[in-house]
């Protein structure tokens, strides 16, 4: 047991140090969830990542947790979501967003009836439920009025408390021109580690998933999905490319460096040297 803790103190004691590595990428790109499946599995097990589906709320030293938006209430038209939905209110898994938009939206969740209209935010664009796909039925997420959606880690069962991660992925539907859709990933010191471009699919899915299996860590991810905003204006075309997400993946959530949970592990790892 001793053992075993020691472990456990020496894995949350190395996110509170910095280093730059080169990334584990992976990425696949196809027309239906199917076909990205085992890529998106390869990813689940990369070092930082894997383990357990950690779910709601606790705090671990490994794992990892996914959002694919598909909870809550059902609905028939889009609906709103609040940027700290996913840290804390209602739900703890360590995920804060924002936007220079005018907030999140998911779209609507039908049950029983996947070819309504409204799905897939064809209720804002009648174009749009024939161009997206699902990684994981029914919901797709978007920033509203904006590409940008910026995330921010916490520890989910101390919803103010900042966090990193090891690693970070998203699916996405309908990547239509090269080098647009992105996800840029930050330190703790909010100094660039990397952009990666999200390979193209058009009207199918797109994945793209990054981690690192030293001591390297995320403080920041942006992404940017598209150069267009979902909006009735908006239809894909070649210049306008919309771009929705789906399911998100990042590693268990640990202390920020410099945080008083880091310089407590600091504290207890020095003391079981001093044994």
């Amino acid at each position: 047991m001793l053992r075993q803790s020691t472990a456990v103190l020496a894995l949350i004691a190395t996110s509170c140090g910095q280093a730059l590595a080169v990334p584990v990428l992976r990425s696949a790109t196809g027309p239906d969830a199917a076909s990205i499946l085992s890529t998106v599995d390869l990813f689940r097990a990369d070092i930082s990542l894997g383990g357990s589906n950690n779910g709601n709320g606790g705090s671990f030293a490994i794992g990892r947790r996914e959002i694919n938006w598909d909870g809550g209430a059902n609905s028939n038209v889009t609906t709103p979501l609040a940027a700290n939905g996913f840290n804390g209110n209602p739900v703890q898994r360590g995920a804060l967003y924002s936007t220079p938009g005018t907030g999140f939206i998911q779209s609507a969740r039908i049950p029983g009836d996947d070819a309504n209209p409204n799905l897939r935010f064809g209720d804002i664009n009648g174009t749009y439920d024939n161009t997206f796909k699902t990684f994981s039925a029914q919901k797709l997420f978007a920033a509203n009025e904006s590409t940008i959606t910026d995330v921010r880690f916490f520890i989910p069962n101390s919803p103010s408390t900042p966090a990193t991660v090891g690693g970070f992925g998203v699916v996405f539907t309908d990547v239509d021109l090269a080098n647009t859709t992105r996800i840029e990933l930050f330190d703790p010191a909010d100094a660039l580690i990397g952009s990666y471009a999200v390979p193209v699919f058009n009207n199918g899915l797109s994945f793209l998933g990054i981690s690192f299996d030293d001591a390297t860590r995320i403080g920041r991810v942006r992404i940017t999905a598209g150069n267009c905003a979902l909006s009735a204006l908006n239809t894909d075309d070649g210049t306008c490319d919309v771009v929705a997400m789906d399911d998100f993946f990042y590693s268990e959530p640990l202390p920020t460096p410099g945080s008083a949970a880091c310089l407590m592990m600091g504290g207890l790892l020095a003391a079981r040297r001093r044994r």
